[in-house]
């Protein structure tokens, strides 16, 4: 559930509102998730003013099965980062491969 929020978090970076961070989180757990790469896909359809949400979908990167779901909502603030707030669609793409030590997991990211 870390690896979510923490690739969720990156979504809301690509809004020009700063922020507050996780608010909800629900995720549901279909198969277990064991040694193999995994794809996180989370979309966000629409910043809002205040409130945002995003949708996650984890999946085998080899066999595309669905491993978990979630949904997270986000808090904003009102002071934007120079410029227009939100009304942007991101999509973040991230791979979590095997550890290479045991405390240690390769991540890549692809923000659209």
């Amino acid at each position: 559930m870390a690896a979510i929020d923490t690739i969720v978090s990156l979504a809301m970076l690509t809004t020009d509102k700063f922020s507050k961070g996780t608010a909800s989180q629900n995720t549901q757990f279909l198969i277990p998730a064991i040694r193999e790469e995994l794809l996180f896909e989370v979309n966000v359809p629409k910043f809002g003013k205040v409130i945002t949400y995003a949708e996650t979908e984890v999946t085998y990167a080899t066999s595309g099965q669905l491993v978990a779901h979630a949904t997270n909502e986000f808090s904003l603030t009102h002071i934007t980062r120079r410029g227009k707030a939100g009304g942007v669609t991101a999509v973040v793409l991230c791979v979590i491969g095997p550890p290479i030590f045991r405390w240690q997991e390769q991540l890549a990211c692809y923000i659209q």
